[in-house]
């Protein structure tokens, strides 16, 4: 099966990948990190992290579009269905030979399989103390 080092590796970071909390604060300081790298690289994307109920933070640098936008949209329905990055969820569907649609009935205009969408978690949410998937896009 092709790719299945890549989706284990995947798999294995997204595992790895839990913030010790998370809430509005925590959102707004990754975002203007990677903001400020964006920045200084002049490049063109969209950063939207979200949580399974609303969007915590959005923007869109110069040379971005509103494509880009509704493509973090897609990649964010990935990981709040699926619970894995949309990157992972496009690799282990060709692994197993499967197609987005109808396969894995995600349809193509509100999901996307492809690279892009993080998921990672909170051990626990600071306001509920409970835990929270948190979904980062990063989309050029």
């Amino acid at each position: 099966m092709p790719n299945v080092p890549l989706v284990e590796a995947l798999l294995r970071q997204e595992q790895l990948l839990v913030l010790p909390a998370f809430d509005e604060t925590a959102a707004y300081e990754i975002s203007t990190a990677i903001r400020t790298e964006a920045v200084a690289r002049r490049a063109p994307v969209v950063i939207d992290i979200r949580t399974a109920s609303r969007r915590l933070y959005f923007t869109a640098l110069p040379g971005s579009s509103a494509d880009n936008e509704d493509w973090a949209r897609r990649k964010a329905n990935v990981m709040l269905r699926c619970h894995a990055s949309s990157m992972r969820m496009g690799l282990q569907l060709e692994a197993e030979n499967r197609k987005q649609w109808p396969d894995a009935a995600l349809s193509h205009q509100d999901y996307a399989v492809h690279g892009g969408m993080l998921s990672c978690a909170g051990r626990r949410h600071r306001r509920s103390g409970g835990d929270r998937g948190i979904g980062l896009a990063i989309a050029r």
